[in-house]
């Protein structure tokens, strides 16, 4: 059941970035494709739990906290299906997916992870990689800031998503 969950899982998260500029292209807006990517990844969750006949049952704790990570995710959506509407999505994705980094630096700032020479160096490179892939051909003034901003905000939030389920 796990990896079904997990491939559902996956598979809400990957096909909202993929069809988002031919959603958008097409008049949608990113409540609309947010809404609907979750309906139906809800929807599948349900079915999976209900054919497997398993019984769900949340403590207190559990909910609040769910609901605390739901509302994360909500607001992470929308900031990266917003900036896809001001930023080409290859832009949004690449900035959005700095999350790993600041996982790791925060990790290590905050929790006391040892980051290994070999992990700095590569986020290092990575962190230069995007710099140099963000800066080809095109002009700063090409891009909406406020997309830019927004993609990184989601970025920020993917990085808080993970750091409060570890802990």
């Amino acid at each position: 059941m796990g990896v079904v969950a997990m491939a559902i899982g996956s598979f809400g998260f990957a096909s909202g970035v993929v069809i988002a500029a031919i959603f958008f292209a097409e008049g949608g807006d990113p409540l609309t494709l947010i809404l609907t990517r979750n309906a139906g990844v809800l929807i599948l969750y349900f079915l999976l739990v209900a054919a497997r006949c398993v019984k769900v049952s949340l403590q207190l704790g559990q909910t609040t906290a769910g609901l605390g990570m739901g509302v994360v995710f909500a607001v992470q959506s929308v900031t990266i299906y917003v900036a896809i509407t001001l930023i080409p999505v290859s832009v949004a994705s690449l900035v959005e997916y700095t999350a790993p980094f600041q996982i790791a630096v925060l990790a290590w700032l905050l929790f006391g992870y040892a980051l290994t020479l070999a992990q700095v160096m590569l986020v290092a490179v990575a962190a230069g990689g995007i710099t140099l892939v963000l800066g080809v051909g095109t002009s700063v003034e090409s891009f909406s800031g406020l997309g830019v901003f927004l993609a990184f905000l989601s970025s920020l939030l993917m990085t808080a998503k993970y750091l409060l389920r570890q802990r």
